[in-house]
């Protein structure tokens, strides 16, 4: 299950709707065998189908035809990659029947190839490989039969009325029956048994969410830039220590793991590609008595004028075509090694790679009372320091 922000019960028991669903019909289905697949498929759609139905009682589907589209064409080209390309996914968009102050965040999958993705993720996402790579962490739990799994060894807990007990936990019904069933069930908990499972299963999708993802249209770097927002707002309000109740990796430890899984896939990481970046922009600004146009990164000034250069018409145009060029550098994952200061024409430059992104000129050297050299050394190091303060803004 994946949510960044999740209800306070989901903090607390975040898959055990996995597993609780699903053991609606465990308690009267068979011991599976060691046939393949895992799981006989009429009874997995089964298990699918009446979890759903509780479910629905629960959240308002969302009529977005357009978003339902790209919804079922991301699950469809995931889902290909996996080691279960049968699947057909039943994507259902929805939000609360009693919303919360914040809108609710979050997906979860049922067996059976139903996944819900809530109109606050939609929303919260920056990107759609993020969404992407939200929606490839829960077909991943489908694919690899989880909540089934953890059916099999929640029925050791729990005999029949599942359905009022899963809707108890999604609706946080704390003086019902069903949910004092649930905290009985903590005891079995103190085992660790099924808690430590479910944090291997968790690591086990964002794994195979990368590997499903890395072959499609979208960046398995949306999972992690979505992880690592996540991350800082658990750095800003640190969850409870939960020990052995804990059912999901901190955050911190899955952005770690997701780095590693998409080296080893083979991609760049370029979170630029993927989240919401503060791009190079122009401001006119004053300088002494003069106006003069700068190219800002980071709020940081990088180069400052008020002469035009050849090809352009103004100072502004001219800080405007230095500000995109840096803009698309950064943009196809530029970092402080691909920039530097070389010489163009008899003129110092500063470079990004082998091209430059503007010469010095002699009236730039006056407007700015230093030698061109030392301008563009300037220039160097403040792109280097906006570098660095988007890292530290991403650090958690």
């Amino acid at each position: 299950m994946m949510s960044s922000l999740p209800r306070p019960l989901r903090n607390l028991w975040p898959c055990l709707i996995l597993w609780a669903c699903t053991s609606l019909l465990a308690a009267e289905t068979p011991a599976r065998t060691s046939t393949k697949p895992p799981f006989d498929p009429k009874y997995e759609a089964q298990v699918g189908k009446e979890t759903a139905a509780e479910i629905d009682k629960e959240y308002d589907r969302v009529d977005n035809k357009q978003a339902l589209a790209k919804l079922q064409a991301m699950a469809k080209a995931i889902g290909a990659n996996t080691k279960r390309p049968d699947v057909q996914y039943d994507i259902r968009l929805v939000k609360e029947k009693k919303p919360d102050k914040e809108p609710e965040v979050n997906a979860f999958s049922l067996p059976g190839g139903f996944v819900y993705v809530t109109e606050g993720l939609l929303k919260d996402v920056q990107s759609d490989s993020e969404l992407a790579g939200v929606l490839a962490h829960e077909i991943a739990h489908n694919v690899n039969y989880d909540g089934l799994t953890q059916a099999q060894r929640a029925n050791k807990i729990y005999k029949g009325e599942m359905a009022a007990v899963l809707a108890t936990i999604l609706i946080g019904g704390l003086d019902s029956q069903a949910w004092t069933n649930v905290m009985q069930a903590g005891i079995y908990y103190r085992t660790g048994v099924l808690g430590g499972y479910s944090i291997e299963m968790e690591r086990r999708a964002d794994g195979d969410a990368v590997k499903a993802m890395a072959t499609t249209p979208y960046d398995p770097v949306g999972l992690l830039t979505f992880m690592e927002r996540l991350a800082a707002k658990e750095r800003r309000n640190p969850p409870v220590e939960l020990g052995i109740y804990q059912t999901h990796p901190l955050s911190t430890e899955r952005c770690e793991q997701l780095i590693g899984e998409i080296e080893k896939v083979g991609l760049p990481i370029n979170r630029r590609k993927t989240a919401n970046w503060d791009k190079p922009k122009v401001e006119e600004r004053k300088l002494g008595d003069e106006k003069v146009q700068a190219v800002l990164f980071q709020g940081i000034p990088v180069f400052q004028t008020n002469v035009a250069a050849p090809g352009t018409k103004d100072a502004k145009e001219r800080a405007t075509a230095i500000a995109k060029s840096l803009t698309d550098v950064l943009a196809a994952g530029g970092e402080s090694f691909n920039f530097s200061v070389s010489t163009v024409e008899g003129r110092p430059a500063l470079m990004a790679g082998d091209k430059p992104l503007f010469t010095v000129l002699e009236a730039d050297e006056k407007l700015l009372g230093k030698p061109a050299e030392q301008v563009a050394q300037g220039a160097l190091s403040s792109i280097r320091a906006g570098l660095t303060k988007e890292r530290l803004a991403r650090l958690y």
